[in-house]
């Protein structure tokens, strides 16, 4: 082992120490593991977009190939991050972090298994899986159940007030999804919203926008205590 390395692994074995005996919190590798798991999110949001935009260009959707191709590959995409994921937890050094983690994965591995239901739900009841996403952000309640469980590990009330938007906003969202369909007459800013709405919830943009601002405020945390 090198001389760096041993003087890495005391450092962690003194933290462990501090948190065994005075409850210190430590965000190192929390902050590494949730950008990790931000970034591969982001490309999976980014690969759906890509991919309906050229469905709906090129009108895959009259193939019968289209559909099942998708679904293998977004089911596909969701196990191997999770796998990733999983791996990169077990590296953890700290016990305090990489005990925190394994609890926390719980919440990627149901905003994963949504998206897996999706994929598998069409095959089953494509009119009540249409009904159900269009009216019910399931994503959106485990990421503001996740974002409690990280404020009680961080204590700190900016996580508070992301909570306290995505609460807002999964109230406003939910109401205004059933309340559209009973327009009669629908407006440019009405549909436009709606959209919107929906691309939002379909891509989980505040899924990883609230997760974002929480690693970003972390590293500025952390970034102080160096100075």
């Amino acid at each position: 082992m090198k001389a760096s390395e041993k003087l890495s692994l005391i450092s962690q074995v003194q933290d462990d120490v501090d948190y065994l005996l005075n409850k210190k919190k430590s965000c190192h590798y929390i902050q590494k593991v949730f950008a990790f798991w931000i970034m591969g999110l982001s490309l999976y949001s980014v690969f759906c977009f890509i991919i309906d935009n050229i469905n709906i260009y090129y009108q895959l959707y009259n193939f019968s190939f289209y559909y099942p191709i998708k679904n293998s590959c977004q089911i596909g995409f969701n196990c191997i991050l999770l796998i990733l994921l999983w791996k990169s937890i077990n590296k953890v050094i700290s016990l305090q972090e990489r005990k925190f983690l394994k609890t926390w994965f719980i919440f990627p591995l149901l905003i994963s298994s949504e998206q897996i239901m999706s994929c598998i739900m069409t095959y089953i009841n494509a009119d009540f899986l249409f009904t159900f996403y269009l009216t019910f952000p399931m994503s959106m309640i485990i990421n503001i159940i996740m974002l409690f469980y990280i404020h009680y590990y961080i204590r700190q009330r900016y996580i508070l007030w992301i909570i306290g938007i995505n609460i807002v906003y999964l109230i406003f969202s939910f109401l205004y999804s059933i309340y559209f369909p009973t327009l009669t007459n629908i407006s440019l800013f009405t549909q436009t919203l709606f959209s919107l709405i929906d691309i939002i919830k379909t891509y989980l943009i505040a899924c990883i926008l609230s997760n974002l601002f929480v690693v970003l405020y972390m590293g500025g945390e952390n970034n102080e205590q160096h100075i």
